[in-house]
């Protein structure tokens, strides 16, 4: 009777195989940071003189980089807003244009409000309240409402969901397919 359904050959691979397998795992670097970014949805809800607009954003966000996409009630992709750092790039995907400056142009562009992109992730990610010149926020739960000077309602945010992720966020983008343009022409029809 066997003590073992192994022959001395299988359990030898067996070994070899753990022996590798342990060898070749990279060590970890505990001096170095963490990096993570945060993953949410977002329902916002615009008035823009007697108009109002619901639409949807899928959000991931970093302190210093950011991918926004903007979904309209079918769930297709109007906009892609990508942040790298100071540079900011708007995608109109259905007409393929794009335009790259600053995050606070586009925010100026589609809310008529001045709010920078180091104001807006703290904003969405840490709920601080912001007063500004032209406007001011309050924040109600998960619920993040702009008025402006003359307690009208410009906005409202509600957070659906909002996780941290630990992995790197990439903001790479290829535009060879898109073109260039001016920031009004991404919303003419």
């Amino acid at each position: 009777m066997k003590r073992f359904p192994f022959n001395k050959y299988s359990l030898s691979l067996i070994f070899i195989l753990v022996f590798f397998s342990m060898c070749s795992k990279a060590p970890i670097n505990l001096n170095e940071k963490l990096s993570y970014f945060f993953k949410g949805k977002l329902k916002v809800y615009v008035k823009v003189e007697k108009k109002t607009e619901n639409f949807r954003a899928l959000v991931k966000l970093s302190s210093k980089k950011a991918r926004i996409l903007v979904l309209n009630p079918l769930n297709n992709v109007i906009f892609k807003i990508i942040v790298n750092g100071r540079e900011s790039i708007l995608i109109n995907l259905k007409k393929r244009l794009y335009w790259s400056g600053e995050f606070y142009e586009i925010i100026k562009k589609l809310f008529n409000m001045k709010l920078g992109y180091k104001k807006f992730f703290n904003l969405i990610v840490f709920k601080k309240n912001i007063k500004e010149r032209d406007f001011y926020t309050k924040i109600i739960k998960n619920k993040i409402i702009l008025y402006d000077n003359n307690d009208l309602l410009l906005m409202s945010v509600k957070i659906i969901r909002l996780k941290k992720v630990y992995s790197t966020l990439i903001t790479k983008v290829n535009l060879k397919s898109y073109k260039k343009t001016e920031l009004n022409e991404l919303f003419e029809k």
